[in-house]
């Protein structure tokens, strides 16, 4: 049952039990479209991939990042646009999720550093120039600001120009720790 009292297929990113939506995935908005009268998505949290649909809202979903990579942006549409990650349902959505930096765990959203290395503790907004194929990115080439990412319409889809990443270094031997933290007497 709908918020507008009729019957809908049920999202699938959400569970129904005939009364109820519950999103399966956490922090994900949706609200009603009047002119479609169903529900649509309007947010993935970071670490999800925004899949939207011309014709079929239920087919809308929040996919998540697959292993080894990461997403920093939330995907968010506002007054019909969208912005972040995001593609059309039946697009390749992975290609928007970021490769691992060397020396870093990521999954999702979450990008923490292993041994021998440090993850900077602000993300960086990098041109797609200023890292290589490995996600490996020149920190000097990126700013620290948080900054909307530059959009670029094309082939029927925004696609990211610039992009939050996360900044992971080595570190000198005996001085980093794995999760970001330093030896004693380090900082």
């Amino acid at each position: 049952l709908s918020p507008l009292g009729s019957c809908q297929v049920c999202p699938v990113w959400g569970q129904c039990d005939g009364q109820s939506l519950v999103s399966l995935v956490p922090q994900a908005t949706w609200a009603v479209d009047e002119a479609l009268e169903q529900l649509r998505l309007l947010s993935c949290p970071p670490g999800y991939i925004l899949i939207r649909s011309h014709t079929d809202p239920a087919r809308e979903n929040c996919v998540a990042c697959p292993a080894k990579s990461y997403l920093l942006e939330q995907a968010k549409v506002r007054d019909g646009a969208v912005t972040g990650p995001w593609v059309w349902a039946g697009e390749q959505s992975s290609k928007l999720c970021l490769p691992c930096p060397t020396g870093a765990v990521c999954e999702g959203a979450r990008v923490s550093s292993t041994e021998g290395y440090w993850r900077h503790p602000s993300n960086f907004t990098c041109p797609p120039d200023a890292c290589n194929s490995a996600g490996d990115c020149d920190m000097r080439r990126c700013t620290a600001a948080a900054v909307d990412a530059q959009l670029v319409v094309g082939l029927g889809r925004a696609q990211v120009d610039w992009q939050q990443r996360a900044i992971v270094l080595a570190c000198p031997p005996g001085v980093c720790r794995a999760e970001d933290e330093c030896e004693q007497g380090n900082r």
